[in-house]
């Protein structure tokens, strides 16, 4: 799946117009990206995180500045994006991208990102160990961002239906530059 990832971030240079000889940070161009591979209690997925490493490379090519993040925690992730939010508030008009690899289930119709330390014992537990993905498709709302583009490259978390995610790709009103993929 390294493919796809490069796919990914080729698909994501192209979709922003920016030059892929670029070598240097330009302002404004933020990204995070995420892949989880190692869960604790799900199968491993070790195509997100050579997924990831590409989408990371691919941007970092292109100019932007990348916070990625690898095997992350409930309060790994959570803190990763709370920087990321804060870097995208201070940006003046920034163009992001967010790339997050991994497991999701869905809870009462809505779609959930899973760290790598989810158990998940109870199906309330999602409620507190896995992250709203709407959150994730809304991060870049306050920034008011020239450009924005979220991809969500999730899998079905083993033995259970896939999340519906379909839900977010209508999403708030995303404007003319906003654009949000899920891929399952």
């Amino acid at each position: 799946m390294a493919t796809l990832g490069a796919l990914l971030g080729a698909a994501a240079g192209a979709a922003l117009a920016v030059p892929t000889a670029a070598a240097e940070l330009e302002p404004g161009r933020l990204a995070l990206v995420v892949g989880d591979a190692a869960y604790t209690a799900f199968p491993p997925l070790p195509a997100c995180a050579a997924s990831a490493r590409a989408v990371a490379d691919a941007l970092r090519l292109r100019g932007f500045d990348v916070l990625a993040r690898a095997d992350a925690s409930n309060g790994e992730l959570r803190a990763a994006l709370g920087t990321f939010a804060r870097r995208l508030r201070a940006a003046d008009g920034p163009t992001a991208v967010i790339y997050i690899c991994g497991y999701a289930a869905g809870y009462d119709d809505r779609p959930f990102l899973l760290p790598v330390s989810a158990s998940l014992q109870r199906e309330t537990d999602m409620l507190a160990e896995g992250l709203l993905a709407q959150t994730v498709t809304n991060l870049s709302a306050p920034a008011t961002p020239r450009l924005s583009l979220t991809l969500l490259d999730a899998f079905p978390r083993p033995d259970a239906p896939a999340p519906p995610l379909a839900g977010l790709l209508a999403g708030p009103d995303w404007g003319t530059g906003a654009a949000v993929a899920a891929i399952e």
